[in-house]
């Protein structure tokens, strides 16, 4: 969670009658899908990259760049996400049943696969002797080329509510800059500036992943409580964002509660925590749980960001 404020309950809220609980509303920024739609927060992810002799430094730039951008957003720079390649072939690797199969192997929730890049418009654009006298005779001189292409993923999530295959596309133009002895014909220029296209490639997959990054949203939640320690010790530990010790508070009460109304309001809460914390099936279990004890207010509201989620 990034930042939230807990507004105080005589603020905002009134209590019906003694009996009953009061609230707090509870307003924080929280990451969610990403600018593209996807949702990768809590999901286990593989990234494959189809790439030949001739593409192979440069895809597997890219899916680096791709991968490492993300496991910052995700863990912290953890390297959490398995880069894996296969070579082209027959296969329709977008496939549903391929993309499965890929999960299958990897044990993953989440596969993305990075098609062969296809490339057009390749050229040397300078090529300058080097002004050093140390310098060795193959890289006397110092070229920068360009080349544009088009590039292709697919992505397949298994947890996600549609069983369906997503694409994204884009195009771009690199421009690797490589030392060379400066009397190479063009096509060794265009090999030697493609077996130097990685920096340019890992920014490229950089670039690529920042629309996957989750975004920070504003949300607005509501916690019951009653006028008593135990209730107020839980709803300080929630506005310290302890939420697994008031998750712990929370259980202790519903399950020590004879009072529906008050087991509910405890069962509301924990929901509220588990769909915080990213478990939402677990949210909805203990919202259903909730909901058969006593409807609270807000319900309707909860389930729906809950299952926004899943």
């Amino acid at each position: 969670m990034k930042i939230f404020h807990l507004a105080a309950a005589g603020a905002i809220a009134l209590a019906f009658i003694s009996c009953e609980p009061q609230y707090y509303l509870l307003n924080m920024e929280k990451r969610g899908a990403s600018s593209s739609g996807v949702n990768l927060l809590g999901k286990n992810i593989s990234l494959v990259y189809v790439a030949d002799e001739e593409t192979e430094v440069f895809s597997n730039a890219v899916a680096t760049g791709f991968a490492q951008t993300l496991e910052k957003e995700l863990s912290s720079g953890e390297e959490t996400i398995g880069i894996f390649s296969v070579p082209p072939g027959g296969e329709n690797y977008g496939s549903r049943d391929s993309l499965v199969k890929f999960l299958i192997e990897t044990g993953d929730d989440v596969i993305m696969l990075l098609d062969r890049p296809l490339f057009s418009g390749h050229k040397i654009v300078t090529n300058r002797p080097v002004v050093d006298l140390g310098v060795s005779a193959d890289s006397s001189y110092l070229a920068e080329g360009s080349a544009s292409f088009s590039l292709k993923m697919y992505y397949y999530d298994s947890m996600g509510k549609e069983d369906e295959v997503r694409s994204f596309s884009g195009t771009n133009t690199i421009h690797p800059t490589f030392f060379n002895p400066g009397d190479l014909p063009e096509e060794e220029m265009i090999s030697l500036m493609m077996a130097h296209s990685d920096v340019s490639a890992f920014q490229v997959g950089a670039a690529a992943a920042r629309t996957f990054k989750p975004e920070w949203k504003a949300v607005g939640y509501t916690l019951y409580y009653y006028e008593s320690f135990k209730w107020e010790d839980a709803l300080e530990l929630a506005y310290q964002m302890k939420w697994n010790e008031a998750l712990d508070k929370w259980l202790s009460l519903a399950s020590a509660s004879r009072n529906t109304q008050k087991r509910a309001a405890a069962e509301f809460n924990i929901a509220t925590a588990c769909h915080i914390l990213g478990n939402n099936a677990l949210a909805i279990e203990w919202l259903d749980r909730s909901d058969a004890d006593c409807m609270m207010h807000g319900s309707a509201s909860l389930r729906k960001k809950i299952l926004a989620e899943m």
